[in-house]
């Protein structure tokens, strides 16, 4: 089972250059800089937002959690009734500013079916609300749930 967790990574070009331009803007200030100039012509030139970069598992499950109810957000972005409920999360994860990939979005409904999160019609069932609200990987959730039950 996969547990999300941000793991250690060299910073971008670009978040180098804001970091030092950040040194001296209210008083004088240094930079120092802890990487060889080989180093830094070895990072990326920008970094990838971070919901481009985790598993979406837990993300599309709070998504559905807040949808549950249509006159939560779902009225407020004016997502049509009969939409299927299947695409509302993708549309509402479109929204975002960097929006992840489709093909990442679909593999995460996919695994919350599997677990039970989500049914046929993806929309949330009552093992999924349960798991909304623990702070653990769904299906960390679903083991603990199920040690308790049985």
């Amino acid at each position: 089972c996969d547990v999300s967790s941000l793991l250690p990574q060299y910073i971008s070009k670009a978040s180098s250059r804001q970091r030092g331009g950040r040194a001296g803007r209210c008083r004088e200030g240094v930079c120092f800089r802890m990487y060889s100039k080989q180093r830094y012509e070895s990072f990326v030139d920008e970094t990838v937002p971070e919901i481009q970069r985790i598993p979406l598992i837990e993300v599309c499950l709070q998504v559905a959690m807040i949808l549950k109810s249509r006159q939560g957000l779902g009225s407020l972005l004016s997502i049509p009734e009969k939409l299927r409920f299947d695409a509302i999360i993708p549309l509402f994860l479109s929204l975002a500013l960097d929006p992840p990939s489709l093909k990442s979005i679909v593999n995460a409904q996919r695994q919350l079916y599997d677990i039970g999160a989500l049914n046929a019609k993806f929309s949330i069932t009552t093992l999924g609300t349960m798991l909304a609200r623990l702070p653990l990987h769904p299906s960390m959730g679903k083991m603990l749930l199920l040690s308790k039950v049985l």
